[in-house]
């Protein structure tokens, strides 16, 4: 069963959803990156910005991470038809 996240107003789905982490969204999604530092290279973003929006969007389940050693290789879960 899909993970579902309600909001109570459009303003606090903007919180979460910024333009920069629907953009960190749709790169994970579409490229799988090997790992933060990739992703923030390929966003052109500063790693740690990228890492807390990664931290951030973990919190609602929204993204996670395999880890290898000590490299953390973020992910979207993908739900198929039910």
């Amino acid at each position: 069963m899909p993970h579902v996240v309600n909001f109570e107003d459009r303003t606090r789905l903007r919180h979460l959803l910024t333009n920069r982490r629907m953009e960190l969204l749709e790169v994970v999604m579409d490229h799988s990156p090997e790992s933060i530092r990739a992703l923030a290279d390929r966003l052109d973003r500063d790693v740690h910005d990228v890492h807390d929006d990664l931290y951030f969007l973990a919190e609602y389940d929204i993204i996670h991470s395999e880890e290898d050693g000590r490299v953390k290789k973020p992910y979207v879960l993908r739900h198929g038809p039910a």
